[in-house]
């Protein structure tokens, strides 16, 4: 089982924990998703997965929850079959963001809005390698259930990546929280 090491605040410089203040709407939906997700995948534990569900459930009624949560399931375990490396993700009731989770936010708005550099950079950070071609369609899928359901992740996501303003969500590969297996 996968857990994460406790916390340390005062260890921690300002690359290592993110916060992210402005994150709202569809953004935050897609995050909190993407971070239950894969917690339930790490921990084995249905209960992120019910965490998942029922936040999408209570934004958006069970009809179109039932979708985009089946799409946003694909979609991660497409992230998490395809990555090198461990996908990372704060534990449920943080209110920051990690790199992780910025990236994957990203990947889908890089798709809703048709940036094509940002989707294969968000895809090479997020899976460090390029066999990503199942991860690109499911992120492709989901970006297109969210849409249908009147959900569209800020424009501004995928710029952040291309255009280095990297200060908001500190996408540096070092200095990422640590794991204890």
């Amino acid at each position: 089982m996968t857990m994460l090491k406790d916390r340390d605040d005062t260890a921690a410089g300002p690359a290592r924990f993110s916060y992210v203040p402005d994150l709202s709407g569809a953004d935050r939906l897609v995050a909190l998703g993407f971070r239950h997700w894969v917690a339930g995948y790490q921990t084995s534990d249905i209960a992120c997965w019910e965490q998942a569900w029922q936040l999408f459930e209570a934004e958006l009624g069970p009809k179109a929850a039932r979708r985009i949560v089946g799409d946003l399931s694909c979609w991660v375990r497409a992230i998490t079959a395809a990555s090198r490396r461990e996908i990372e993700v704060f534990p449920g009731p943080c209110r920051g963001f990690c790199r992780d989770e910025c990236v994957a936010v990203s990947l889908v708005a890089s798709m809703q809005h048709g940036v094509c550099p940002a989707m294969q950079a968000c895809t090479k950070a997020l899976l460090e390698t390029c066999d990503c071609e199942d991860v690109m369609g499911q992120s492709c899928a989901l970006a297109a259930t969210l849409k249908e359901n009147g959900l569209e992740l800020s424009a501004d996501w995928p710029m952040r990546l291309l255009d280095g303003q990297r200060g908001l969500c500190r996408l540096r590969a070092r200095n990422r929280p640590e794991r204890l297996s």
